[in-house]
């Protein structure tokens, strides 16, 4: 066993939850429905999406731990927990953010290829994008070269579609007072938008899993509590000479904006300017080192 002084969390722009998109998916100023729809263009393969740093989020974490295979709801006995707090911590991530953690944990030696986070489904996301010319916010309300997260909580109708604005777009550069976090509960859905307790990606190799307070999986929407997250590593190989730890998060490419065009009946009325409405928390990414 390794017993090693153990790191800090550090929140970097680095890596992302999804494949990482090409420049071209990435939020412009000039970015238009049209420059972000077709093969290649479009983020996620969901027309109009661009991708875009977060100012910052804010959620809750519960545990961390490095493991040596993909943890689930049933079995984590493959891991090493690094870091919990059976209250939550309240983490805010933004670049340049950093929470020491400073404590001990002891390691077996070997490689580590999965870690696991154990977070709470509700989280605040803040926002922020000047375009080159007039964008509009949802049903054309207001318009400007800057659109950005207002703090309005989502309100959805019985379809779960998205019925108020939570972006605004003015003339005015958004200050610490206009440019306000988003609360976002998260949920999952499949390609037919019914709700499912898990998904998996193999693509990226990320397993996610909805629980209930009581830590098992969720039976329902209503249920729906906590996340357990599951993800492919770069292999970590703790060593003799192993001293220490870092445990990155990231906020490069964490969030999306969906952009419709003009003239999209209510939700962007004919007029001067594609509108800006609606953004949403894309993901993360882990990036462990030792050292």
């Amino acid at each position: 066993m390794k017993n090693m002084k153990f790191f800090a969390f550090y929140f970097l722009a680095n890596l992302l939850l999804v494949s990482s998109p090409t420049l071209a998916l990435d939020a412009a100023g000039f970015s238009t429905f049209s420059s972000h729809s077709g093969a290649g263009n479009a983020f996620l393969g969901d027309n109009g999406n661009c991708s875009k740093d977060a100012e910052s989020f804010k959620l809750k974490v519960y545990e961390f731990a490095i493991c040596t295979g993909h943890a689930t709801v049933a079995d984590q006995s493959m891991c090493t927990t690094l870091f919990q707090d059976t209250a939550g911590s309240d983490l805010i991530l933004s670049k340049g953010a950093s929470l020491p953690l400073g404590a001990d944990v002891t390691l077996a030696e070997g490689t580590y290829t999965h870690a696991y986070i154990h977070v709470d489904n509700v989280m605040y996301l803040k926002v922020s994008h000047e375009f080159s010319s007039v964008r509009r916010d949802r049903g054309g309300t207001n318009s400007g070269i800057y659109c950005y997260s207002n703090g309005v909580d989502r309100a959805y109708d019985v379809s779960g579609n998205l019925v108020n604005s939570i972006i605004t777009c003015s003339n005015t550069a958004p200050t610490t007072a206009t440019n306000l976090p988003t609360k976002e509960t998260l949920n999952f859905t499949d390609n037919s938008d019914n709700w499912v307790s898990s998904m998996v990606d193999n693509a990226t190799g990320t397993n996610l899993y909805m629980l209930k307070a009581d830590g098992n999986a969720s039976t329902s929407l209503a249920t729906d509590d906590t996340i357990l997250a599951s993800q492919d590593i770069t292999d970590v190989v703790i060593s003799p000479t192993t001293a220490g730890m870092n445990i990155a998060f990231t906020v490069t490419d964490t969030v999306g904006l969906m952009i419709q065009p003009a003239g999209n009946g209510g939700t962007c009325p004919a007029g001067t300017g594609d509108c800006v409405v609606d953004s949403g928390w894309i993901g993360m990414q882990f990036l462990v080192t030792a050292k």
